[in-house]
Order: C-alpha cells, then sequence, then structure tokens
C-alpha cells in the first residue's frame, strides 16, 4: 500500500467514525428515553430495529438494489431472499395473530385505521431512512459508495 493511498484511507475513515459515535450518542439518548416512558418493552423494540438496520445496511441489502442485481446480471438471487422474507414475515405474523402470542402481557389485534397525519410523518421518515441507507439511492449514487451526503442534499433538493 502506498503512502498517498494509506492517507487516503485515513481520511476517509475518520467521518465515519465521527458518525458512528453520533449515532451511538443518539440511539442511547433515544433508549433511556424509551425506557423513561414505557420501560423495557420500548427499549427492545427499539434495539432490535437498529441491529436489524445495522445488518440490512452493511449487507447492502436493499429495495433497489435486489432489481440493479436482476437488470445488470441477470441474477435473482436478492430476490429469492427478499420474497422468502416476506413469505416467513406474513408466516409468524399469522401465527401470532391466530394465536394472540403476545410479549410483556399485550394481545396483539389486527387493525385497519384512518389516514392520519402519523402516516405521512411516518411515510416521510420511512423514505428518508432509506434515501440515507442508499436502499432507494439513484444509481448514480449507488456508484459512489452510499455517499450520504449526497443522499441527504439530494432528498433535500426533492
Amino acid at each position: 500500500m502506498t503512502k498517498s493511498s494509506r492517507s487516503s484511507n485515513d481520511k476517509l475513515r475518520k467521518p465515519q467514525k465521527t458518525f458512528i459515535v453520533l449515532g451511538l450518542m443518539i440511539a442511547f439518548i433515544l433508549t433511556y428515553f424509551a425506557h423513561d416512558y414505557k420501560g423495557v418493552q420500548f427499549v427492545l423494540i427499539l434495539w432490535t430495529g437498529i441491529l436489524i438496520g445495522f445488518t440490512l445496511f452493511h449487507a447492502r441489502f436493499g429495495f433497489a438494489a435486489v432489481y440493479r442485481q436482476i437488470v445488470e446480471s441477470g441474477n435473482t438471487e436478492m430476490l429469492r431472499a427478499h420474497m422468502t422474507m416476506l413469505g416467513t414475515a406474513s408466516t409468524l405474523f399469522a401465527i401470532i395473530l391466530i394465536f394472540d402470542m403476545g410479549f410483556f402481557g399485550s394481545q396483539p389485534l389486527p387493525s385497519v385505521s384512518e389516514i392520519s397525519i402519523g402516516l405521512f410523518v411516518g411515510s416521510f421518515l420511512f423514505g428518508f431512512g432509506l434515501e440515507m441507507g442508499s436502499g432507494l439511492a439513484p444509481a448514480s449514487l449507488h456508484k459512489a459508495e452510499g455517499d450520504v451526503w449526497r443522499c441527504f442534499l439530494l432528498y433535500l433538493a426533492l
């Protein structure tokens, strides 16, 4: 490894550490408020979501990547994995709803509700999170190795 490539790698790693520390600080602050609000139940849900998101981000397993891989190489492996996950989740949710299996003394019930402001806020946050994780990023941003700031600026421009 040459000296110039080593120094450029060091420059690339420093912002990554900043984002990791900032993300962990936010996660622990959210953990405190989740525990204060509802106890251990919300903390477990929060950290389950954080760990699943971390895993999917580092596996580069996103919605757009599946179809990009099909078009670029004809490989349907990721599509089969998505369909397997969808089938597994549907089966597990059906079992949970049929047998009323809930944690922390809760009883899960299927529900239908009206369209509310929460739907719009939740869909915005979902789209924002996918854009930041390059799950819905255009191909040019994907080729730029998931440059988060470009994604952020593109999202703000929309």
